[in-house]
């Protein structure tokens, strides 16, 4: 279950994921997570993005992600990231790289 993964491997090395984003992908540090029961979607999709956070939806369930960073930030409360970071409900994290594999298992 990614939520193990991401108490298990936090502070280091840590857990991320991509964000599509032009010119280039961004990487996202997912630093604290919640499980969530009951919700639906493909793994990496965005099912909720507003001021009580981001949920993605997992391969069972979902996770509420409550805090995160972006490559070369600081680390922002899911809300505080969303006023300047804009992610869309149905679009999905850890998505395919230019150049590589997909990274949809990494968190």
């Amino acid at each position: 279950m990614l939520w193990n993964r991401v108490r298990g491997l936090t502070p280091w090395p840590g857990t991320f994921t991509w964000q599509k984003a032009v010119p280039k992908p961004r990487l996202l540090k997912v630093w604290e997570v919640e499980p969530l029961e009951g919700a639906a979607g493909m793994p990496g999709e965005v099912l909720q993005a507003d001021k009580q956070g981001l949920v993605v939806a997992c391969g069972q369930g979902a996770l509420r992600i409550l805090s995160v960073q972006r490559e070369g930030a600081r680390r922002l409360n899911a809300p505080e990231f969303l006023i300047g970071n804009p992610v869309g409900v149905g679009e999905r994290l850890g998505s395919a790289l230019p150049d590589g594999p997909a990274q949809s298992g990494r968190a």
